[in-house]
């Protein structure tokens, strides 16, 4: 049989149907796939993540499902101007777009109170040490106040809040405290005592 007559018979024209049908299958299945691969993975939908900062732990919840998100609590702080059991912090942060299920880790602030004997840090212990230990115990602070002392870099004081702290006594870590650090002066009226004296004394000599 003749080129020319295979391709007028009808062997000729199954053959090229077959043909197209491959290649109409092989289109079809990229374009399907592609397209179940989007719905499934959510491509190009993205969700804005709103703002639960201040939110008790259960409202922020609700608010990040409603959303789609999923929140995760990952840490518990203490941190001054927050509530007991509130969000002060959360990863990604308001405004990110992400795809919708993504997680949003949360960071709460603790709502338990804790409490230690509070250590015997005044006059025996420089700043530096006292911090590193009040630090340990899990207390945060507020910046160190210089008071007139001899003690120079010594703690002379401690308080919390307007409340002067004492060794053993029995003292919350969720609120900071503030250390009172001496200066290094003497002050006035001990060193015009000294300066009488030795005026005194230097007389007594003539």
């Amino acid at each position: 049989m003749e080129i020319k007559e295979w391709f007028n018979s009808p062997k000729a024209k199954t053959f090229w149907i077959n043909i197209a049908c491959i290649i109409g299958v092989l289109m079809i299945i990229p374009t399907i796939t592609l397209y179940y691969l989007d719905y499934y993975t959510h491509h190009g939908e993205r969700i804005e993540v709103p703002s639960v900062d201040k939110m008790t732990l259960e409202k922020a919840e609700e608010v990040l499902s409603r959303y789609g998100l999923v929140a995760v609590v990952t840490d518990s702080v203490k941190k001054k101007g927050y509530l007991p059991g509130t969000v002060c912090l959360q990863t990604p942060k308001a405004g990110s777009e992400v795809k919708d299920g993504r997680m949003v880790y949360l960071t709460v602030i603790r709502t338990t109170e804790t409490m230690v004997n509070f250590p015997d840090v005044v006059g025996n212990n420089s700043v530096d040490e006292a911090r590193q230990i009040l630090h340990n115990l899990g207390f945060t602070f507020t910046p160190d106040k210089e008071v007139v002392s001899e003690a120079e870099g010594m703690v002379v004081n401690v308080y919390q809040g307007n409340k002067k702290l004492y060794a053993n006594q029995s003292v919350s870590t969720n609120y900071p405290i503030t250390l009172y650090v001496g200066s290094g002066i003497q002050e006035e009226n001990e060193e015009d005592e000294a300066i009488g004296t030795d005026d005194y004394n230097n007389e007594a000599d003539l």
